[in-house]
């Protein structure tokens, strides 16, 4: 397979407000995860189960690594099967998205199907980062079903020293 170079789009924006669908997404999952909280009779203790199974049942989660170095950060996704125009990389100055599209492709069969896992599924990863990017050197590319991404850190501000003025 050969590489591939997958567009990155640049975001000003907070991230809690970047991206409606993200939040559409979320608030399905978090629905989700009360819907199993209540089936298991309300009791504690689970949450995370709860929300990791519901994650898991409304959007594909793939593998990933998250490394940094003293000038950057590289993640690296499982995307296998996937298309690089399935793919897109959103760059904000705190975190970065990936999200992609599924598609398993569905041969017309005489046979009878009993079994099937193949299905339209969204792939959505958001990386939190401790430090900002410059998101106009964020560079992301598909190489043998992984997804590498490597972001600059945004160079760090001088202290200024603000005067006080009389009054």
């Amino acid at each position: 397979m050969s590489t591939t170079t997958v567009p990155v789009t640049v975001n000003k924006a907070p991230a809690e407000t970047a991206f409606p669908e993200i939040d559409k997404l979320l608030g399905r999952i978090e629905k989700r995860a009360f819907e199993l909280f209540a089936n298991r009779g309300f009791r504690f203790g689970r949450d995370l189960d709860d929300w990791l199974t519901a994650e898991r049942e409304l959007a594909f989660v793939p593998a990933a690594e998250l490394t940094e170095s003293e000038t950057e950060y590289k993640v690296e996704v499982a995307a296998p099967g996937i298309p690089a125009g399935n793919l897109q990389v959103d760059a904000l100055p705190s975190c970065i998205i990936v999200e992609g599209t599924v598609e398993e492709k569905k041969e017309t069969r005489e046979d009878k199907v009993l079994f099937s896992d193949f299905s339209k599924r969204k792939l959505f990863r958001k990386f939190e980062l401790a430090a900002k990017i410059d998101t106009s050197a964020v560079q992301a590319t598909l190489d043998n079903g992984v997804l590498r991404i490597w972001a600059r850190k945004a160079a760090a501000e001088a202290p200024k020293r603000i005067a006080v003025a009389a009054g």
